[in-house]
C-alpha cells in the first residue's frame, strides 16, 4: 500500500509557494474555508450528538455503522 503514495517534489512545492506568494487570494480563500469548516462543525456537534443519541436509544447496535471488509491478499481491515 505504501507503495503508492506520490509525495511532492520540491519543484511542485516551489510552484504553490510561488502560486501563493503571487496571488494572496489564494491564502484568504484558504483561511476562510479552515474557520469555515471549524465553524460548522461547532454548529452542527450538538445536532450530531443528538442523533447518535437517538440511534443509541432506539436500537441495540453502535451509532456508527462499522463492517470486516476483505481487501489485497485477503487482509482484513
Amino acid at each position: 500500500m505504501a507503495d503508492d503514495v506520490e509525495f511532492a517534489s520540491a519543484a511542485e512545492v516551489s510552484l504553490i509557494r510561488e502560486a501563493l506568494r503571487l496571488n494572496p487570494q489564494l491564502v484568504l480563500k484558504r483561511v476562510f474555508d479552515i474557520v469555515a469548516a471549524f465553524g460548522s462543525i461547532l454548529l452542527l456537534s450538538p445536532v450530531l450528538l443528538l442523533a447518535v443519541l437517538a440511534v443509541r436509544l432506539s436500537s441495540r447496535g453502535p451509532a456508527l455503522f462499522r463492517q470486516q471488509r476483505w481487501g489485497r491478499d485477503d487482509h482484513q481491515f
